[in-house]
């Protein structure tokens, strides 16, 4: 019978977020790939399911690489397959795909890419695993998505699971890092969440990664133990990042999609893991020099 690891979001780095204090984190980064690690060695376990932005930008520095490969990928006991997440490229282009991190593992390791450069889909003898368009298969359908899919509509910019439309039996997505699970009209809903904890507003939530059946629609959530870190800058919350403050002005600007301001930069501020200060005084920023124009 078909078993899958699933993995949420990695944004592996050697840096710490602003709102850490980890003295070492990549070490922390390494510690939770050994838990997976760990669990990819049982010999039921058909593969292992990474659902896109496995580093923090599309080309990481040697050492997040090097550890990446070494401690991860190449003791990995099953099967690799990841898809690509708005991170592991620039500007969100697969016309970029060929300057980053991904193509590198894709041609030097044992790592699979799901996309239409590479591989659109994978047989598994029960199961299909699949982005996009469902291949014509009696197999069981799962779509691997790096989208804002969310239980419910959080704001202007997400997709409501009910709202998604689908031919897969199973939908498992990254992107959204508190991650939710939920079952529509038959069709199963799954998002661990992300692997790291990278803001000070997901300092009390619980990583984990998921162990999932698709001929039955079970899975078993198993939790990232986090060795007692209290590695959250406390006043972090409190403080605006002015480097996080310039980054998301800066995405902000380059962004052409037809949103609200408000949405925009929620979802930019969502997807590079700013705190809400950040994001509240992009908006105040953004509103004052509106008025200004208006004025």
């Amino acid at each position: 019978m078909d078993k899958f690891i699933v993995v949420g979001d990695l944004h592996l780095s050697n840096k710490a977020p602003s709102s850490r204090t980890d003295p070492n984190f990549l070490a922390t980064c390494q510690n939770k790939l050994t838990q997976i690690l760990e669990a990819s060695q049982q010999p039921d376990i058909t593969a292992l399911l990474l659902l896109g932005d496995l580093f923090n930008s599309p080309c990481p520095s040697y050492p997040v690489l090097i550890m990446f490969i070494t401690s991860f990928l190449q003791k990995v006991g099953c099967p690799i397959y990841t898809i690509v997440g708005n991170h592991d490229v620039f500007s969100r282009s697969m016309k970029t795909m060929e300057r980053t991190a991904l193509f590198l593992l894709q041609s030097t390791t044992k790592l699979t890419v799901i996309s239409p450069m590479f591989t659109p889909y994978v047989l598994f003898p029960e199961t299909c695993i699949y982005i996009s368009e469902k291949p014509e298969t009696d197999k069981i359908p799962v779509e691997m998505v790096h989208e804002l899919l969310t239980e419910e509509l959080e704001f202007a910019g997400t997709i409501p699971a009910s709202d998604y439309r689908t031919e897969a039996e199973i939908v498992i997505s990254g992107h959204y890092h508190p991650g939710f699970k939920k079952e529509v009209n038959g069709k199963l809903f799954l998002n661990p969440g992300s692997l790291l904890r990278t803001n000070i507003s997901e300092q009390d939530r619980q990583p984990y990664f998921a162990i999932l059946t698709p001929k039955t629609k079970e899975y078993e959530l198993i939790e990232i133990h986090v060795l007692g870190e209290s590695t959250f800058n406390p006043q972090a919350a409190n403080v605006i990042d002015v480097e996080s403050l310039r980054t998301c002005l800066a995405l902000f600007s380059r962004e052409q999609v037809s949103l609200s301001i408000e949405s925009l930069v929620q979802e930019v501020g969502l997807q590079n893991n700013f705190s809400n200060q950040v994001i509240q005084e992009v908006l105040k920023r953004l509103n004052a020099d509106r008025d200004q124009v208006a004025t």
